[in-house]
């Protein structure tokens, strides 16, 4: 997995936008901030299904690839509407200074395995 920062974004799409992602590299991630929000990139499709189903799964999250008019889309539209401008524009955009703050660190996280049904339910009393 690849993970880009702003920073490292704004200076790939400043230079014309082309970058040779590892070959083994089976995602990436961009983080928001040129773009109003962040982006998964898959080259592996089973892997981005695992991605999606993971949230669905625990609950923890509502992605839909068809946002549908939740409101939610409009971040999506303006993102829609600054790629539409092209390269050159995208080029501009991303040499002006960003107002994200950089990320200090790109540590994994891990996951550990949660406590089972009966655990949690004593853990409400």
């Amino acid at each position: 997995h690849v993970t880009a920062s702003d920073a490292a974004w704004r200076r790939v799409v400043a230079r014309g936008g082309r970058v040779a992602v590892p070959q083994g590299a089976r995602s990436m991630s961009v983080a928001e901030g040129l773009f109003k929000t962040g982006f998964g990139l898959y080259r592996d499709l089973a892997v981005r299904d695992a991605h999606c189903d993971a949230a669905l799964r625990w609950q923890t999250a509502y992605l839909s690839p068809n946002e549908g008019g939740s409101g939610a889309a409009a971040p999506l539209f303006l993102d829609f509407c600054r790629v539409c401008l092209g390269g050159d524009a995208l080029a501009v955009l991303a040499a002006a200074p960003s107002t994200k703050p950089e990320e200090p660190t790109w540590e994994p996280v891990v996951v550990e395995p949660g406590r089972t049904g009966d655990d949690a339910a004593g853990a409400a009393d």
